[in-house]
């Protein structure tokens, strides 16, 4: 099925496509036509099915990233996580951007609805943040790349052994140490603040930053050798941040495509009596090109 309805409700802020038809008889070159160059889609009114959520992201993945140290396993699905521990306001962050398996994609489904204008989820585009950033901030972060020491547990152990180095396939620099003894694998993970976008010669702001920490597996971050990030910086991002962040107010069975490397995303505080259900798929690597349809491929004259 060809997409015939975007609303324009989100101009500037990805796309929502609208339709009261099964979400699968879209088409999967439009979507990806869509989502490079808006890194955004909302769908709404498709009859979704919330246990074959994933026979719809399968079309668009390679492989998963596993979240279950940090979140609870839903619907049956190992790919499928709640979101939802607390109900304290989330700063703007991209998923799992301090770990070796940064997702390329995050998907969102709207399982329970929050209660009108309660517990929006909020997102921010980094490729227009990064645009609007002062000089000095960007200098800054372009010089400074961010460093993350994280402990994760791991199910084996073996008593009285070393620790041994830990092949990391990731998208920055980094290393690991695996602790046997403790079932504890250790890494240093370095990334910068702004990487390449889907869109030629765009960078995109997209890290945690702005997040406060309370991920028990992440021990330490700043920029290399654990200096803070200056306050001026830091008030310059929640300046421009704060002037582009946009809210989701959801509706039953809204399901979100993400660019995770464009965009962040955070949460309004909202009342703990409140039912809110909000489900969180991760894309490790997408089964389509980074930047398909949005870079121009040189031509070789003959």
């Amino acid at each position: 099925m060809i997409i015939k309805k975007i609303s324009n409700k989100f101009e500037g802020h990805g796309a929502i496509v609208l339709s009261n038809m099964q979400i699968d008889n879209l088409s999967r070159k439009e979507i990806i036509k869509i989502f490079e160059k808006k890194g955004m889609i909302i769908f709404r009114n498709f009859k979704i099915n919330p246990q074959k959520i994933i026979k719809f992201t399968d079309r668009f993945t390679t492989s998963y990233a596993n979240d279950a140290q940090r979140r609870k396993k839903r619907l049956n699905q190992k790919q499928v996580h709640e979101v939802d521990y607390g109900n304290m306001e989330m700063a703007l962050h991209s998923e799992a951007s301090f770990s070796p398996n940064w997702p390329e994609i995050v998907w969102f489904f709207c399982n329970v609805p929050p209660p009108k204008n309660s517990g929006p989820t909020t997102f921010c585009d980094g490729l227009k943040l990064w645009e609007n950033l002062d000089i000095n901030t960007k200098n800054f972060f372009l010089k400074n790349p961010l460093e993350y020491k994280l402990e994760i547990p791991v199910k084996y152990k073996k008593k009285g052994k070393k620790e041994k180095k830990w092949f990391l396939n990731n998208n920055g620099a980094g290393e690991g140490l695996l602790d046997l003894d403790k079932g504890i694998l250790k890494i240093n993970q370095m990334r910068f603040a702004a990487t390449e976008s889907r869109i030629q010669d765009k960078m995109c702001f997209s890290n945690h930053v702005l997040y406060k920490n309370t991920d028990p597996t992440i021990k330490k971050w700043g920029t290399i050798g654990q200096k803070k990030i200056p306050k001026k910086i830091l008030e310059n991002v929640q300046k421009v941040s704060d002037k582009l962040i946009f809210e989701l107010n959801w509706k039953k069975y809204d399901l979100v495509m993400l660019d995770n490397r464009r965009f962040m995303h955070g949460r309004r505080k909202f009342n703990f009596k409140e039912k809110r259900d909000i489900l969180n798929v991760q894309t490790s690597r997408a089964n389509f090109a980074y930047g398909e349809t949005t870079r121009k491929i040189p031509q070789i004259k003959n």
